[in-house]
């Protein structure tokens, strides 16, 4: 009873003080960021500096730089060799004949003759056959002598006499230590002559012979070999 006596006797008094706490913004006052509101007030968020977060992206380049060996040019000597002088000998070599003449048979020509160190180099063909001593081949002779004369056939040939030749198959011809040499050309040869002969050294055919002049002998040497003066 003492207790509800005393509730009753306090309880204005509570009210009063929570009116007037309520009235003075006490206990149940509101605070925005350290501001005071009345009641029935509206207070704004109070305006702050802002911070702005910037975020810096660096981006980091890589120049690749690739350096290369200098080149170096290293120069050779040169050399330079002198060679002698050569000398070339010009020797004198028959042509050989452009033309083949007609023959009926076997025969040989004379192209050209020269005379080389005191002897002849004959340069000659062959007509219907190859040049062999053991088969058909060559005599060659002055002409002094008949065709018929110059082969192992000369009385069948109907000579008298049998005449001097010198047998070959060597193309070109060198006369030197043969039977028809400078040396032994005869007194009155005017002429070399070349006639086809057999295995067994026999003409061929005397008709087929072929005659050129001797070198150094001129045309009018020549005719007067022929009249005897």
């Amino acid at each position: 009873m003492t207790l509800l006596r005393l509730h009753r006797r306090f309880l204005p008094l509570v009210v009063a003080l929570a009116v007037v706490s309520v009235a003075c913004g006490g206990g149940d006052s509101s605070e925005t960021a350290g501001t005071k509101t009345r009641p029935g007030e509206t207070v704004a968020p109070k305006s702050g500096p802002t911070t702005t977060t910037t975020t810096t992206t660096t981006t980091t380049t890589t120049t690749s730089t690739t350096t290369s060996p200098a080149s170096t040019t290293i120069a050779q000597p040169t050399t330079t060799i002198t060679l002698p002088e050569s000398t070339t000998t010009a020797v004198d070599t028959p042509s050989p004949p452009t033309t083949a003449l007609a023959c009926a048979g076997l025969c040989a020509r004379i192209g050209n003759v020269i005379e080389t160190d005191g002897e002849f180099i004959v340069q000659w063909e062959t007509i219907n056959y190859e040049a062999d001593v053991g088969n058909f081949h060559a005599h060659f002779f002055f002409d002094i002598y008949e065709p018929e004369q110059v082969g192992t056939n000369w009385a069948a040939n109907g000579a008298s006499s049998v005449g001097a030749w010198q047998l070959t198959d060597d193309q070109p011809f060198f006369t030197a230590g043969s039977a028809v040499s400078l040396n032994s050309a005869p007194a009155g040869a005017t002429k070399l002559c070349v006639v086809a002969a057999d295995s067994g050294h026999g003409v061929v055919n005397p008709e087929n012979a072929d005659c050129v002049p001797l070198p150094g002998m001129s045309d009018d040497a020549m005719a007067d070999e022929d009249s005897g003066t």
